[in-house]
Formats: C-alpha cells, sequence, structure tokens
C-alpha cells in the first residue's frame, strides 16, 4: 500500500513514519516542513518531500493521488498559537485540512483524519472517555488547556 503522511515531523507523524518504516510493509511519504524529527529515518520504502500545503496545491494534489491511503496531521497543536494568530490557525487546521478532504474525494482516496484528544476536552477523574455516551465538559478559553478543544 502507498501511504502518504501529511504533517509527518510531527509528534505523531514522526512515530508512525518510523513505525511503518522500520515495518517495511508500505510505501510512505512524508510530507513536511521539516524533517529535523525524521532525520534518521531512512529506506527504500520512505521518501521525505519538504513542503508547505498552503503553498503547492499542484504537489499536494499529486501526492495524494498516488496515495492509497491518505493520513492528516497537518495543525497547529500549540494552544499558544490559537490566541496569538487564530485566523492563521483556522486556515491551517481547519481551511487547509479541508482542501485535504476534498482532494482526497475527488481521487478517490481513503483519508485517515487525526485529532488529539484534547478535543473532547475534560472528563470527571476516574471515569471512562466515550463519544457517544460521556457529557463533555469544557473549561474557559482563557486556560491554554481548553482554548484547543474550545
Amino acid at each position: 500500500m502507498r501511504i502518504a503522511i501529511l504533517g509527518a515531523g510531527g509528534f505523531i507523524g514522526s512515530h508512525l513514519v518510523e513505525y511503518l518504516v522500520a515495518r517495511a510493509e508500505h510505501e510512505v511519504t512524508g510530507l513536511d516542513i521539516t524533517r529535523a524529527k525524521l532525520k534518521n529515518v531512512n529506506g527504500d520504502s520512505f521518501t521525505f518531500v519538504e513542503a508547505d500545503i498552503r503553498k503547492d496545491d499542484r504537489l499536494l494534489d499529486e501526492t495524494i493521488e498516488r496515495a492509497d491511503l491518505v493520513v492528516d496531521l497537518v495543525a497547529y497543536a500549540n494552544p499558544s498559537m490559537y490566541v496569538l494568530s487564530p485566523l492563521e490557525v483556522f486556515d491551517l487546521n481547519f481551511s487547509q485540512n479541508l482542501k485535504v478532504a476534498e482532494r482526497c474525494v475527488r481521487h478517490r482516496k481513503r483519508l485517515i483524519q487525526y485529532s488529539s484528544a484534547e478535543v473532547y476536552g475534560k472528563v470527571d477523574r476516574g471515569a471512562s472517555l466515550s463519544e457517544e455516551t460521556t457529557d463533555l465538559i469544557l473549561g474557559p478559553t482563557s486556560k491554554q488547556r481548553w482554548i484547543y478543544s474550545a
């Protein structure tokens, strides 16, 4: 299977790339603005593309078209960015990811879209989180922890 990992240089992406490359069962293309966390990842089944999906629509389209599966991890995960640059965060975390989803639909590609558990808010201490049954409790947006989830 040909797997494209967008946001491959982030925390989750770099670990996923390392895992998949070590297994050597798939062709993996990692796309991100930096390879810093992937500098020691090499293999015949791995290709890294240094690019910003906001700046190269053609490359994004070609990457998705070549893949069998797209794993989209593109996001600002730093809560301070939500306060300092809210429109930039909205553009990357929503608009650009919508663009990825639209291209996956156009090319009929499977898409895995991740999100941090932070989006679920908090639950009572000791309780298990279930998307179907848990009442979600969010904190104030003035706290960095909750700005991401809100």
